[in-house]
């Protein structure tokens, strides 16, 4: 492989890791935010359950 092919490869593993840490930091976002919005859930369906217990 000649000088040129090898600093091509190189470029395209920097963009590629850059890539996979990007979509991976994306899907801990979403997961976190996934999370939270069942915590949310599960609070509004107790709020909802002591509403009607105390009616």
């Amino acid at each position: 492989m000649n000088k040129s092919n090898e600093n091509q490869q190189t470029e395209l593993e920097k963009v590629l890791l850059s890539t996979i840490s990007k979509l991976s930091n994306r899907i801990a976002n979403l997961t976190l935010d996934l999370d939270l919005a069942h915590a949310q859930l599960e609070i509004l369906k107790k709020e909802k359950e002591v509403t009607v217990e105390a009616k």
